[in-house]
């Protein structure tokens, strides 16, 4: 089963997670024309989406990269910060699953491009803990702030997890805190900057932020199978919040303040929508990082393993049904 074979300190399961995605990838690949290109008003993402959508077998072979590599830069940072008990390529599965929940993950766009520098901040934020100075590592994670939200706004909302961090790792210092915020004004007032130059800086201003609609409504006119899946992952998202509060107190101290920031970096991410201009499944990959670390530590810390297998079996069938039976099961 896979989670037991996941559950190892084996690079030869890079193949087998490669396998993984193109099963999960195939029904889009053979039908990549069906799926619109995808735009946005951000400026790093409007004009990277135009090289990459030069033909959509393209666009989906690299969302399918994008997905991989954000697999496995997940993995090598858990297991780096010693966040299970053992090296395991389990966070490195359940993120590549859980970013082919739906068809609209699947091909690139604002939030999968932000998702990569989601990791660097969860990353670079970690590295602060019990450093002596950190004035580099702090300027970093307010710069790679920025830049996710240049290629998707609703990442500017992990700025409030920055601060956060710098609370419940550090001591407080004002010096700190005011390095952060520059390292996120940096980014903007750089590009702010080269607008201005060209004579576009109310253009940026009003595509980029202009499209914020303070969302409050929950989203509706979805499909059964995001009804479907969705409830599903709910619940093991609870099942995990569960597991992760049960074992706070049995944790070391460094790993208790880690699960503290990914579970703050869950509900920005989520309440991220109120930044958008709509609430859209595509929307909800921006939460593919925290979420398949909640997943990861749900599925390896249910004592009865045969139950965790059954339980990510039965998800990833949910899927499948999901990607290859739509059009015949009306989904």
């Amino acid at each position: 089963m896979l989670i037991g074979t996941f559950n190892a300190n084996k690079p030869l399961l890079i193949p087998l997670l490669l396998i993984v995605a193109a099963v999960l990838y195939m029904p889009a690949i053979l039908d990549a024309g069906s799926f619109p290109v995808i735009t946005d008003s951000a400026p790093l993402s409007k004009w990277l989406l135009q090289i990459i959508y030069w033909d959509k077998f393209v666009a989906m072979g690299i969302g399918m990269s994008l997905v991989i590599l954000q697999g496995l830069l997940i993995n090598r940072l858990l297991n780096r910060i010693k966040f299970f008990q053992r090296i395991s390529f389990v966070p490195a599965l359940m993120f590549v699953v859980v970013s082919g929940m739906f068809g609209e993950f699947l091909m690139p766009g604002p939030q999968m491009l932000a998702n990569v520098f989601i990791i660097l901040v969860l990353g670079r934020l970690f590295d602060i803990y019990k450093s002596n100075k950190c004035y580099v590592e702090i300027f970093d994670v307010g710069f790679l702030i920025a830049i996710a939200s240049l290629f998707s706004l609703p990442a500017l909302s992990l700025s409030v997890l920055l601060f956060i961090g710098l609370a419940s790792l550090r001591a407080f210092n004002p010096r700190e805190w005011m390095i952060g915020l520059l390292g996120i004004l940096t980014p903007y007032f750089l590009i702010g900057t080269y607008y201005f130059w060209i004579g576009h800086l109310s253009s940026f201003i009003t595509e980029h932020f202009g499209s914020v609609a303070l969302q409050t409504q929950l989203p509706r006119g979805f499909g059964l199978a995001f009804q479907v899946i969705g409830a599903y992952v709910l619940l093991m998202l609870l099942a995990g919040a569960w597991y992760l509060q049960a074992n706070y107190l049995k944790s070391n101290i460094q790993v208790r303040k880690y699960i503290v920031l990914i579970m703050w970096c869950m509900v920005l991410l989520g309440a991220s929508f109120v930044l958008d201009d709509g609430i859209t499944i595509k929307h909800f990959t921006i939460i593919n990082v925290p979420l398949s670390i909640i997943l990861s530590y749900f599925m390896l810390h249910i004592k009865i393993r045969k139950v965790a297998e059954y339980i990510f079996a039965f998800f990833l069938l949910l899927i499948l049904v999901g990607q290859y039976l739509p059009k015949y099961l009306n989904l």
